[in-house]
């Protein structure tokens, strides 16, 4: 260097040159309603801005959660240790958030019966029980959920509750009676219900006497609306019967002597297979399938050889139906014979004397 008067002199000096930055921001995609970390890189301090607010950190890290659906511009300053700085740009994509929604035909049930959930608000589905259509049919009580997924990959939770009250258990008696005969059908598990007959009567136990086989059923309805039916068909058979009274013969006389041949006969017999006596108004004799029963043959049965009683005589047969099902007792009356002596007689006497 040379001064106005024509003097120099001589200096030195450096220029040190620092590296420079290289700044990195990445991208990143998020649903609404939900937040994303964004990752910068390049420097030792970083200064990310939104066009709006900024933040300062050392991490190189920011978890953002913009609400503004579509794209939103960031941006980084990077500074690094020689106080060298770069700035990069990135963005986040906000897709729309998924609203997930059930929709429950009937959230209580009775047991037995099924309700139907269907799910909105996306294009995919998976349901806790593991079924991935937009509908399912449930029987069994307990919390329901669906995972709702969108096309462009957003997701949302939805649950519901189904109730699932006891139907009532019925169970009923089996009868089987014979025609005239009385008999009781009783009803279980209605306690705590309404029991309602179809004859209209509202007890658990009814009284029958049906002429002809018949039908009968009854339903149940618990306070939370449950009901449960139940029937039994009542099997009546036909008891014996006959369209002409029995035939009571006497016996016969021998002189003044009564013969043991009175006899009882029947012969119109219907639905008898056998039959069998015994002395008085009440049946005591044996059971069917007893040696002693008679056999009925064509609708004829005859009991003979009867002893002449002394005074009337009451004797009750029972007739049995095939099988001995249904029985009739039939009581009818043995009167004595009146066996007399024969009326008298005058007879010519021829008196010879002899010395």
């Amino acid at each position: 260097m040379t001064s106005g008067f024509g003097c120099s002199a001589v200096a030195t000096g450096t220029v040190t040159v620092n590296p420079s930055v290289t700044a990195t921001l990445s991208s990143i995609t998020i649903c609404n309603g939900t937040s994303g970390t964004l990752v910068a890189g390049g420097g030792t301090n970083y200064r990310f801005s939104d066009g709006v607010t900024s933040t300062t950190n050392t991490t190189g890290t920011l978890v953002v959660a913009p609400t503004i659906n579509g794209v939103n511009p960031y941006s980084v300053t990077v500074t690094s240790g020689f106080g060298c700085s770069a700035v990069a740009t990135g963005t986040v994509t906000v897709n729309p958030s998924v609203t997930a929604t059930i929709t429950v035909t009937n959230s209580t049930i009775c047991q037995g019966e099924s309700t139907t959930l269907t799910a909105g608000g996306g294009s995919g589905y998976l349901w806790s029980t593991g079924a991935t259509t937009a509908t399912i049919s449930v029987t069994a009580s307990g919390t329901y959920s669906v995972t709702v997924n969108s096309s462009v990959g957003c997701s949302a939770v939805a649950s519901t509750t189904v109730t699932v009250n006891p139907a009532p258990q019925l169970t009923i008696n089996s009868v089987t009676l014979c025609a005239g005969g009385t008999a009781t059908l009783t009803v279980n598990g209605c306690a705590g219900g309404t029991l309602n007959w179809a004859t209209g009567d509202n007890t658990a136990s009814l009284t029958i006497t049906p002429l002809i086989t018949t039908t009968y059923s009854a339903t149940c309805t618990f306070p939370t609306g449950c009901t449960a039916a139940i029937a039994t068909t009542v099997v009546v058979n036909s008891a014996p019967t006959y369209n002409v009274a029995p035939t009571v013969v006497a016996a016969t006389c021998t002189g003044a002597a009564a013969n043991n041949n009175a006899h009882i006969d029947f012969t119109t017999l219907q639905n008898a297979e056998r039959a069998d006596i015994s002395l008085g108004t009440t049946y005591t004799g044996p059971a069917y399938g007893a040696p002693s029963n008679q056999v009925v043959s064509g609708g004829v049965v005859s009991f003979a050889n009867l002893a002449n009683p002394a005074t009337a005589q009451s004797y009750t047969i029972r007739l049995y139906s095939a099988n001995g099902t249904c029985f009739t007792d039939v009581t009818v009356v043995l009167s004595p014979a009146e066996c007399e002596c024969p009326a008298p007689k005058c007879v010519p006497v021829v008196i010879r004397k002899v010395r």
